[in-house]
């Protein structure tokens, strides 16, 4: 017998210095779906991106950045 399920794909994407209650977001919802039974979290630490505003932000050494996408 074969069993049915359903999947989904969840993706945020969020600063490194973004926070929720105190904490690092990421780490927030890496708890969060951790205690709420879903299969796996990945997070990914991005190198470089900009957002709304067409910020770039980078991780080059000339210029670090203290919030990372």
């Amino acid at each position: 017998m074969q069993k049915d399920s359903t999947a989904g794909l969840f993706r945020t994407f969020i600063g490194e210095s973004d926070k929720f209650k105190g904490e690092n977001l990421y780490r927030y919802l890496t708890e969060y779906l951790r205690k709420n039974h879903f299969s796996g979290v990945t997070v990914l630490r991005g190198i470089t991106g900009f957002g709304k505003a067409s910020l770039v932000h980078s991780s080059d050494l000339l210029e670090l950045s203290s919030d990372l996408p």
